[in-house]
């Protein structure tokens, strides 16, 4: 087959959970004799806007779409002509059988219906609720609340706080280092972050203010009926274009079901753990922990994630400060994750963890990554949204790391209780700091647990439940 995996994002510049399920996904469908292409986009300032690129990627071919969000309206967030064209070319260049769509922030809807027109097969796997919120697929409200119903009304006070597009004076600018770029091939994007004032994007990631700025009543009308007319568009055009819609957890296939897609035509699929990343741990005698007695030696916990709120580490941060402190010299409490994407939000967590004696560090390789859980003892997971199935929890899960999670979304169906490791409810900094007293007083909870999970695939494994869809609907040539 000649398949195309399309993604948001794509290594190595990112390699969060989307990027690293798409990426492995399409080495192993490439180890299986196909022709696989990717097509991502790529915030490139510096360089020029909305053109398309190409590159290989651990020999797979990759098209990459430059776009700087230099977007002067909200609908140009999902319904972009430009991207639309950009995309037709790799399609026309590609002429793939199959379109598997795993994002489509940064992108166009109109590459729905484009797919659809060019290959035999389009399947789409939703990774959050892009397809219902317009703030990122977070479902989080621009106050920090969690969004359990969109209510578009909410929503057009929610999106006019939320930094959907660059400003005046960064869309200036960037063009301008575009054009140099192209005439002189110097790129002083790399300067110009570096120089530049934080923007609004990043001030969103930091902590909440006090107080939310006001929306004028005409604006959040405007924004309203903006979010109903993005909702509809996204949703007609997966119910009419789309063959398949692929899941990773049944939390999300629920929701995407509740949502409007078409229950016959939406199915639950796994998410792959690498078969190198587990046997390289196990055949790593320098990552084992210390012989003896688990409660002679201090417990080792460990939260592993981008360092920004919706991710939780300073509800775990305020949860471990209130043990008493002859409890907490029982532990060791570390935090790893990529630190410049709240910077502000950042500075403050590393007060509280030089209060408390925490570890902070920066973004781990894939090798440190695998240490590090060898290393750990419970790995804690204090999500403030709705997680649908972090591959660092299935990573942890397969090497038998017990797990500590919030109760809601796909982390909860994943993590069985008292068997992978525990649940607590969501933000209750009450309840896991309970849950880790218990722990630190009695270390042989952690060693009655069992964690592996019996779901879990090698991503050879996944690939081979992909390709049965992909061949399903070519076979069937099945209208949506």
């Amino acid at each position: 087959m000649r398949i195309l995996l399309v993604s948001h994002l794509f290594p190595p510049a990112h390699s969060a959970g989307v990027e690293v399920f798409a990426s492995e996904l399409a080495l192993a469908l490439a180890a299986q004799g196909h022709q696989v292409f990717v097509l991502h986009t790529r915030k490139r300032v510096g360089r020029r806007d909305l053109v398309l690129h190409r590159r290989r990627y651990r020999g797979l071919p990759v098209f990459e779409i430059v776009n700087n969000l230099f977007h002067l309206d909200f609908e140009s967030t999902w319904n972009h002509a430009r991207i639309d064209e950009l995309f037709e070319e790799a399609l026309q260049e590609v002429q793939p059988d199959v379109v598997h769509f795993h994002h489509l922030m940064y992108l166009s809807v109109g590459c729905l219906a484009l797919a659809r027109e060019h290959a035999r097969a389009v399947l789409f796997t939703p990774h959050d609720f892009y397809l219902e919120c317009g703030a990122m697929g977070q479902l989080v409200y621009s106050d920090g609340s969690v969004c359990h119903q969109v209510d578009t009304q909410r929503c057009g006070e929610c999106l006019p706080r939320t930094a959907w597009s660059q400003s005046p004076v960064q869309r200036r600018v960037g063009k301008a280092l575009g054009l140099l770029h192209s005439v002189t091939r110097l790129d002083l994007g790399p300067v110009a972050r570096r120089l530049a004032s934080p923007s609004g994007a990043r001030r969103a990631l930091d902590a909440q203010p006090a107080s939310l700025p006001s929306v004028p009543p005409e604006v959040i009308e405007q924004f309203a009926a903006a979010a109903q007319k993005r909702r509809a568009g996204l949703l007609h055009a997966v119910q009419t274009q789309v063959h398949r819609v692929l899941c990773p957890s049944q939390f999300l296939m629920d929701r995407m079901r509740r949502f409007g897609l078409a229950h016959e035509r939406t199915f639950l699929c796994p998410t792959g753990v690498d078969e190198g990343f587990l046997e390289s741990t196990r055949s790593d005698a320098a990552v084992e922990l210390p012989p003896g007695d688990p409660e002679a030696r201090a417990v080792q916990i460990t939260f592993l994630g981008t360092m920004i709120p919706i991710k939780g580490p300073q509800v775990l941060l305020e949860a471990w400060g209130r043990l008493p402190a002859p409890l907490r010299q029982r532990g060791e409490l570390s935090l790893c994750g990529p630190l410049h994407h709240a910077p502000a939000f950042v500075e403050r967590l590393q007060e509280r963890a030089s209060e408390l004696y925490v570890e902070i560090s920066d973004r781990l390789t894939r090798e440190q990554v695998a240490r590090k859980l060898r290393q750990t003892d419970l790995l804690v997971m204090p999500s403030l949204w709705f997680e649908n199935r972090p591959l660092i929890l299935h990573e942890a899960l397969a090497l038998g790391v017990p797990c500590l999670v919030t109760g809601e979304g796909g982390m909860a169906e994943l993590v069985r209780p008292d068997i992978d490791g525990w649940h607590f409810p969501m933000g209750d900094v009450d309840a896991l700091a309970q849950r880790l007293h218990d722990v630190l007083s009695d270390p042989s909870q952690l060693a009655a647990l069992q964690p592996r999970s019996p779901e879990l695939l090698t991503w050879r494994e996944a690939a081979d439940v992909f390709l049965d869809h992909y061949s399903e609907v070519l076979q069937s040539g099945g209208t949506p």
